[in-house]
Protein backbone atom coordinates (compact mmCIF):
# COMPACT_ATOMS: atom_id res chain seq x y z
CA UNK A 1 0.00 0.00 0.00
CA UNK A 2 3.14 2.20 0.80
CA UNK A 3 3.74 2.26 -3.18
CA UNK A 4 0.42 3.76 -4.22
CA UNK A 5 1.10 6.90 -1.43
CA UNK A 6 4.49 6.56 -3.46
CA UNK A 7 2.83 6.39 -6.94
CA UNK A 8 0.26 9.55 -5.97
CA UNK A 9 3.47 11.01 -4.97
CA UNK A 10 4.60 11.00 -8.32
CA UNK A 11 1.40 11.92 -10.18
CA UNK A 12 1.22 14.99 -8.43
CA UNK A 13 4.79 15.72 -8.86
CA UNK A 14 4.26 14.85 -12.96
CA UNK A 15 0.41 17.40 -12.57
CA UNK A 16 2.44 20.10 -10.40
CA UNK A 17 5.38 20.06 -13.13
CA UNK A 18 2.76 20.76 -15.74
CA UNK A 19 1.15 23.26 -13.91
CA UNK A 20 4.45 24.71 -13.83
CA UNK A 21 5.41 25.02 -17.08
CA UNK A 22 2.09 25.55 -19.13
CA UNK A 23 -0.47 26.29 -15.98
CA UNK A 24 -3.36 27.10 -18.61
CA UNK A 25 -3.22 23.60 -19.88
CA UNK A 26 -4.70 21.98 -16.81
CA UNK A 27 -6.72 24.93 -15.80
CA UNK A 28 -8.53 25.19 -19.28
CA UNK A 29 -9.14 21.45 -19.07
CA UNK A 30 -11.02 22.09 -15.93
CA UNK A 31 -12.70 25.07 -16.66
CA UNK A 32 -13.82 23.31 -19.82
CA UNK A 33 -15.07 20.20 -18.46
CA UNK A 34 -16.22 21.40 -14.86
CA UNK A 35 -19.91 20.60 -14.99
CA UNK A 36 -18.66 16.89 -16.11
CA UNK A 37 -19.88 14.38 -13.16
CA UNK A 38 -16.40 12.65 -13.52
CA UNK A 39 -14.61 15.97 -12.17
CA UNK A 40 -17.19 16.29 -9.27
CA UNK A 41 -17.12 12.53 -8.30
CA UNK A 42 -13.40 12.45 -8.75
CA UNK A 43 -12.23 15.04 -6.55
CA UNK A 44 -14.07 13.49 -4.15
CA UNK A 45 -13.10 10.01 -4.42
CA UNK A 46 -9.21 11.03 -5.10
CA UNK A 47 -9.43 13.31 -1.91
CA UNK A 48 -11.28 10.64 0.04
CA UNK A 49 -9.02 7.59 -1.10
CA UNK A 50 -5.56 9.46 -0.14
CA UNK A 51 -6.99 10.50 3.04
CA UNK A 52 -7.80 7.11 4.47
CA UNK A 53 -4.45 6.04 2.91
CA UNK A 54 -2.23 8.65 4.56
CA UNK A 55 -4.29 7.98 7.93
CA UNK A 56 -3.89 4.37 7.51
CA UNK A 57 -0.20 4.35 6.90
CA UNK A 58 1.02 7.26 9.09
CA UNK A 59 2.80 4.83 11.00
CA UNK A 60 5.15 4.00 8.37
CA UNK A 61 6.01 7.40 7.10
CA UNK A 62 9.25 9.19 8.41
CA UNK A 63 6.16 11.99 9.36
CA UNK A 64 3.30 9.97 11.14
CA UNK A 65 2.26 13.04 13.01
CA UNK A 66 2.30 14.74 10.11
CA UNK A 67 1.00 12.45 7.48
CA UNK A 68 -1.86 11.63 9.94
CA UNK A 69 -2.72 15.50 10.07
CA UNK A 70 -2.58 15.87 6.27
CA UNK A 71 -4.70 12.52 5.86
CA UNK A 72 -7.36 14.15 8.20
CA UNK A 73 -7.74 16.89 6.12
CA UNK A 74 -7.64 15.61 2.99
CA UNK A 75 -10.62 13.38 4.53
CA UNK A 76 -12.08 16.67 5.48
CA UNK A 77 -11.64 18.48 2.32
CA UNK A 78 -13.09 15.23 0.88
CA UNK A 79 -16.44 15.37 2.53
CA UNK A 80 -16.58 18.73 2.36
CA UNK A 81 -16.55 18.51 -1.68
CA UNK A 82 -19.57 15.69 -0.87
CA UNK A 83 -21.69 17.90 1.28
CA UNK A 84 -21.43 21.14 -0.72
CA UNK A 85 -23.13 19.04 -3.62
CA UNK A 86 -22.40 19.58 -7.56
CA UNK A 87 -23.52 22.91 -8.39
CA UNK A 88 -21.96 24.55 -5.52
CA UNK A 89 -18.81 22.58 -6.42
CA UNK A 90 -18.91 23.75 -9.67
CA UNK A 91 -19.38 27.44 -8.94
CA UNK A 92 -16.84 27.20 -6.36
CA UNK A 93 -14.61 25.41 -9.14
CA UNK A 94 -15.41 27.88 -11.76
CA UNK A 95 -14.11 31.10 -9.15
CA UNK A 96 -11.20 29.42 -8.24
CA UNK A 97 -9.65 28.46 -11.89
CA UNK A 98 -10.85 31.70 -13.13
CA UNK A 99 -8.64 33.13 -10.01
CA UNK A 100 -6.10 30.45 -10.52
CA UNK A 101 -4.32 32.13 -13.68
CA UNK A 102 -1.90 34.75 -12.21
CA UNK A 103 -1.23 32.30 -9.08
CA UNK A 104 -1.25 28.94 -10.79
CA UNK A 105 2.03 28.28 -10.81
CA UNK A 106 2.11 28.73 -6.88
CA UNK A 107 -0.41 25.98 -6.58
CA UNK A 108 2.10 23.82 -8.90
CA UNK A 109 5.08 24.92 -6.44
CA UNK A 110 2.59 23.70 -3.38
CA UNK A 111 1.45 20.28 -4.93
CA UNK A 112 5.01 20.00 -6.30
CA UNK A 113 6.61 20.19 -2.77
CA UNK A 114 3.44 17.79 -1.69
CA UNK A 115 3.96 15.09 -3.85
CA UNK A 116 7.75 15.53 -2.87
CA UNK A 117 7.65 15.05 0.58
CA UNK A 118 5.23 12.04 -0.31
CA UNK A 119 7.71 10.54 -2.11
CA UNK A 120 10.10 11.20 0.83
CA UNK A 121 8.06 10.49 3.62
CA UNK A 122 7.27 7.07 2.52
CA UNK A 123 10.21 5.81 0.66
CA UNK A 124 12.75 6.32 3.26
CA UNK A 125 10.55 4.58 6.06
Amino acid sequence: MVELIVAIGLLLVVASTVILVKPNLVFGYLLNHIEKYYIYWSAIVARLLIGLLLISLSSESLFPLITRILGFITLGVGAVLLMIGKENFQNLGKKVLNMAEPFGRIGGILGLVFGLFLIHAFIHS
